[in-house]
């Protein structure tokens, strides 16, 4: 029978055993060394049932499809906007995702009646 060594969202630091017995899967930020499942990044540990995962707490962020981003405009393209999101490459989001409302230059959603 396994063991879970630390709790759900506690800081786990590379090398910890944060789980004893094949009862848990490694995934992104552990790994399994003969029965003992370890962390290899500084970061949160996540439990999602038996799978055991580390959100990384240092360094830079790795989006996933999905994520929701918070982003500041680095540059206005012809097609859209680039977005620096503190990831090393930036994020470039397209004029036809952002809106199907016509937007008038040097207005904003707030006062596109006038």
């Amino acid at each position: 029978m396994g063991e879970l060594l630390a709790k759900n969202k506690e800081i786990v630091v590379p090398g910890q055993i944060i789980a004893k017995g094949m009862d848990f899967l490694p995934s992104h930020g552990t790994y399994r060394m003969n029965e003992d499942v370890i962390v290899n990044i500084l970061g949160i540990l996540n439990v999602e049932g038996k799978v055991l995962k580390t959100t990384q707490i240092s360094g830079r962020y790795l989006p996933k499809k999905g994520d929701t981003i918070i982003g500041k405009v680095e540059d206005i393209l012809m097609s859209g906007w680039r977005f620096d999101i503190n990831a090393p490459y930036s994020a470039v989001l397209p004029l036809k995702d952002a809106s199907f409302d016509f937007i008038a230059k040097g207005k904003t959603s707030q006062n596109t009646s006038d």
